[in-house]
C-alpha cells in the first residue's frame, strides 16, 4: 500500500517533508526522472507524482549528485531516477494492488508482456486523499505610545488531492545490439481547498475562500539504442513529447474592507526534445561521452479578472486580465572525457 513517496524517504541523501516535497542533500532543486525520461508531470506537481507510483512497482532508485554533461542543467541538486519494473519473463502476467489509510487512498494494476523480442508493460494508478481539516488562529496587540490596537483572526479551511498516472511502455530486440522503446504516460491532479475565517478588529469582517487546482499531462517518448561489440559502446537517437496544461480557479469572499474577487488561470505547454548521446569506454582508464540536443519550449497562459458590481454579480475585469505567450528553442552539444585516476578517484 505505499507509494514512492515512502520508499524516496528511505533513500540516503533524499529526505521527504509532511508535503512530500523532495531535496537530495536538504535542496528542493531536484530533477525527478522515470525510467530514465524526464514528465512534464513531475515539472508541474513532484509530491503528486510520487503519490501515484505505488511501492511494488519500483524496481530501484538511482539518486546522481554529480550529473554527467549530458542531462540538462535543471536540478542543480541532482537527478532522481525512478526505475520501475518491467518483466522480461515470456508470456503474461499482472497484478492488482491497493491501500486504505485515514489520510490516503491507493490502487494500482499492472499488466506485462513479453514474446519473440516485443515487450511491453501497462501500468494504471491512482491515489485520493481525504479532505483535511487545518485550524488557524492569529492575535496581534500593536500600541504606537498612545493606542493599543487588537486584531484577531479565526479560521478554518479543508484540502483534498486526488490523481491518476498511468503509463505504457513498448520495445522490441531486433537482436543482441539493436532495440527500440516507445513510452506513452497520461497523468491527471486535482487540488481543491476551502476556507473561512471571521477577523475582529477595528473593522471586523469574515472571508470566504474557494480554491480548484488541476494539471494534466501527457508524455511521449522513442529511443532507437545501437550497442557496439566492444562492452559499454552505445550510440542512441531519442525524442520526446511533453504537453502539460494547468487551471487555477479561485474565489475569495469578503464581508467588508476588501473587495471580492474571482481569478480563472489556464495554461498549456509542449516541449519537443530530439538529442543523440555516443558513449565510447576507450580502455579501463579513459571513457568518452558526445551528444547533442534540440529542445523547443512553447508556453502560453490566460489570467482573467473578475470583480464584484453592485449588483454582487462578477463581471471580467479587462485590466488586470492579461495573455502571456513565451518560446524558447535550445540547441546544445556536449562533450566528456572521463579518466579514472585509481578505484576511489575521477576526473
Amino acid at each position: 500500500g505505499g507509494t514512492a513517496t515512502d520508499v524516496l524517504g528511505k533513500v540516503p541523501l533524499v529526505s521527504v517533508d509532511m508535503n512530500g516535497n523532495v531535496s537530495v542533500r536538504g535542496n528542493q532543486n531536484v530533477r525527478i526522472m522515470i525510467n530514465g525520461k524526464s514528465t512534464g508531470s513531475a515539472a508541474a506537481s513532484i509530491s503528486d507524482v510520487l503519490r501515484s507510483i505505488p511501492a511494488d512497482q519500483i524496481k530501484n532508485i538511482e539518486v546522481i549528485t554529480a550529473p554527467s554533461a549530458k542531462y540538462d542543467a535543471e536540478g542543480s541538486a541532482g537527478i532522481i531516477n525512478i526505475v520501475t519494473r518491467q518483466k522480461n519473463v515470456s508470456g503474461i502476467s499482472g497484478s492488482l494492488n491497493g491501500g486504505v489509510g485515514t489520510r490516503q487512498n491507493n490502487g494500482n494494476f499492472n499488466l506485462n508482456y513479453n514474446n519473440s523480442g516485443f515487450h511491453a508493460t501497462l501500468n494504471l494508478g491512482g491515489f485520493l486523499s481525504w479532505k483535511q481539516t487545518a485550524r488557524n488562529s492569529f492575535e496581534q496587540t500593536i500600541n504606537d505610545g498612545t493606542i493599543n490596537t487588537y486584531t484577531s483572526t479565526q479560521g478554518t479551511s479543508r484540502s483534498g488531492r486526488i490523481g491518476t498516472n498511468n503509463a505504457l511502455n513498448m520495445g522490441y530486440d531486433f537482436d543482441t545490439l539493436n532495440s527500440v522503446n516507445m513510452n506513452f504516460r497520461i497523468s491527471d491532479f486535482r487540488f481543491n481547498n476551502d476556507g473561512i475565517s471571521n477577523t475582529i478588529s477595528a473593522t471586523p469582517y469574515n472571508f470566504t475562500s474557494e480554491g480548484l487546482n488541476s494539471f494534466s499531462n501527457f508524455d511521449w517518448s522513442a529511443d532507437f539504442t545501437h550497442k557496439f561489440k566492444k562492452p559499454g559502446a552505445e550510440l542512441s537517437f531519442s525524442t520526446q513529447w511533453s504537453r502539460g496544461s494547468g487551471v487555477t480557479n479561485f474565489t475569495n469572499l469578503y464581508s467588508a474592507v476588501f473587495t471580492d474577487l474571482k481569478n480563472d488561470i489556464n495554461g498549456k505547454n509542449n516541449e519537443y526534445t530530439f538529442q543523440v548521446d555516443y558513449t565510447l569506454p576507450i580502455n579501463k582508464i579513459f571513457k568518452l561521452e558526445a551528444g547533442g540536443k534540440t529542445i523547443l519550449r512553447r508556453i502560453n497562459s490566460i489570467t482573467d479578472f473578475f470583480s464584484i458590481d453592485p449588483s454582487d454579480q462578477f463581471i471580467f475585469d479587462p485590466v488586470r486580465s492579461n495573455a502571456y505567450g513565451y518560446d524558447q528553442n535550445v540547441f546544445a552539444g556536449y562533450g566528456v572525457l572521463t579518466v579514472n585516476l585509481a578505484e576511489k578517484w575521477s576526473v
